[in-house]
């Protein structure tokens, strides 16, 4: 569950605006999602939420 949670913690993370920057695009958020892959995030929890998110950036964009 926690692996869970640090996967979408991270993307929330990035992309939420905070005070002192603003939170990064959908596409960077991916990319450094990619980048915390089998260093800092579990790989399979990481794919399966790519997976979702993609399928939810394609409705609203």
């Amino acid at each position: 569950m926690s692996r869970i949670i640090a996967v979408c913690g991270a993307y929330e993370a990035m992309t939420s605006e905070r005070s002192y920057r603003k939170g990064f695009s959908y596409r960077e958020a991916v990319t450094r999602l990619r980048a915390g892959k089998s260093t800092r995030l579990d790989p399979e929890i990481t794919d399966a939420f790519l997976k979702a998110i993609r399928k939810y950036a394609g409705q609203k964009h």
